[in-house]
């Protein structure tokens, strides 16, 4: 398989859910984590130790630090939302949650 699959975290409200993040991240060998907000660090919810493994940076803007040639896909649960199931994934995707709708609203203007 070719391409990548990265994960960006928009002011991430708790540091244990990073952890649980990182620990995702490492359980479906994504690429890496970048994260903006200030929670770095290491945490008892990451318990496969991902920030060992894969690359975990953190920015001021995660929005201006897209990965050059990914496509961002924001994810996020609302009503226009399209089902995750049968979505089609690009071949390098840089997957982005972040709190409510305010990353979305960036992407799709609304």
């Amino acid at each position: 398989m070719r391409g990548y699959a990265a994960i960006g975290l928009d002011r991430c409200k708790s540091r244990e859910n990073l952890g649980g993040v990182l620990r995702a991240a490492g359980c479906y060998d994504a690429s890496m984590v970048m994260v903006s907000g200030g929670r770095m660090g290491r945490y008892a919810t990451d318990t496969m130790r991902a920030y060992k493994h894969l690359p975990c940076i953190e920015v001021d803007d995660l929005l201006a630090s897209v990965p050059y040639g990914a496509t961002p896909v924001v994810v996020e649960l609302t009503d226009g939302s399209r089902d995750i199931v049968n979505y089609v994934h690009p071949e390098s995707a840089f997957y982005i949650f972040g709190p409510d709708k305010e990353i979305a609203e960036v992407y799709t203007g609304d």
